[in-house]
């Protein structure tokens, strides 16, 4: 379904994406998945013009299940949990931000909500 939209697959088959991996970012996979998506789609489009051609995802599902190993085997796994790791995965492999200090959380104890949200800010 990815494949199909059309922002999506013409940045990943029409630019230079690989340029954008962000292999510094602490919350990213030093581009694993990016580079495997882009891979993955890059074989799909080209088949497009001979359809007697077959892709086998195995080597990107072999990366999902080493960045996410909740989704290793063969058991069926919800869609809308998938869709949601693979573009946070996207999202913080071509993050542009290079230098992203991660920030610890402020907590509301539940009586001063304002306070804790201007010390969150």
């Amino acid at each position: 379904a990815l494949s199909q939209n059309i922002g999506l697959a013409d940045y990943f088959l029409g630019y230079d994406w690989d340029e954008e991996i962000n292999e510094t970012n602490p919350t990213g996979h030093k581009g694993a998945v990016a580079r495997s998506f882009g891979e993955l789609l890059g074989s799909m489009w080209s088949l497009k013009q001979d359809t007697r051609n077959i892709v086998n995802p195995l080597e990107f599902k072999k990366r999902i299940a080493q960045c996410a190993p909740m989704f290793s085997g063969y058991e069926q796994h919800d869609a809308h949990e998938f869709l949601t790791f693979l573009l946070d995965a996207l999202h913080e492999d071509l993050n542009r931000c290079k230098s992203k200090p991660l920030v610890a959380e402020v907590e509301c104890d539940g009586n001063d909500q304002e306070r804790s949200a201007a010390r969150a800010w």
